[in-house]
């Protein structure tokens, strides 16, 4: 027994299963979509019998479930990010330790005040207090808020560019 059309069967079970992983909490049956959409493929490629449509379906399914279900659950669920913005982003914070910036609001310790710093503008804590117009020194990043020191601008710093 054969599908009559089978890639448009695949591939709308394939989009069924795509649409019901938007209500299931398991994040499983996006493979089998996975596998369908392959079936699809396949059975568009080479003219294959229902137990090999079914054959291919199945190892698809499982194989990417194996294989991706660990990595893509991460990335859908926020909880990998991109590895390229990641790096880039470490790279930007180790650029920020030790430049120096501009303090546009004073900082009056344990209150934040702001700073400028690469045309943008920073929360910024310090342990002590940084009046408005000093340049202070970038210490660490702790998400948006930078904490920094008062520092005398020398030759050889790095400046707020």
């Amino acid at each position: 027994m054969n599908l009559p059309y089978p890639i448009p069967f695949w591939f709308i079970i394939g989009a069924l299963l795509f649409f019901f992983e938007l209500f299931a909490p398991a994040f499983v049956l996006f493979f089998f979509g996975i596998g369908a959409w392959i079936t699809a493929l396949a059975v568009w490629l080479l003219p294959l019998t229902l137990a090999w449509q079914l054959t291919i379906f199945l190892a698809a399914s499982l194989i990417s479930l194996v294989f991706l279900r660990r990595t893509l659950r991460g990335v859908f669920q926020g909880n990998t990010g991109h590895t390229a913005m990641t790096t880039a982003s470490n790279l930007a914070m180790n650029a920020a330790v030790g430049a120096l910036a501009e303090v546009i609001e004073g900082i009056e310790p344990p209150l934040e005040g702001r700073i400028k710093f690469q045309g943008s503008f920073w929360r910024a804590v310090s342990e002590t207090p940084i009046a408005t117009g000093e340049m202070a020194k970038i210490i660490s990043q702790d998400g948006l808020v930078m904490r920094v020191e008062a520092a005398r601008q020398g030759i050889g710093e790095k400046t707020e560019e």
